[in-house]
C-alpha cells in the first residue's frame, strides 16, 4: 500500500514539472502538441 502512495506522489511531481516546463519554456507546448496530434493520427 505504501509503494502505491509513493508512486502517486512521483506521478504528481512529474505532472507538476511538465506543466511548469510547458508554461515557462517557450516552444515546448507546440512541440508536445505536435507530437500528441501525430500520435492521435497514428491511432486513428
Amino acid at each position: 500500500m505504501r509503494s502505491l502512495k509513493s508512486s502517486y506522489w512521483i506521478a504528481g511531481g512529474v505532472l507538476v514539472a511538465v506543466v511548469l516546463i510547458v508554461l515557462f519554456v517557450p516552444g515546448v507546448a507546440e512541440n508536445i502538441e505536435g507530437r500528441l496530434l501525430r500520435w492521435l493520427a497514428g491511432l486513428g
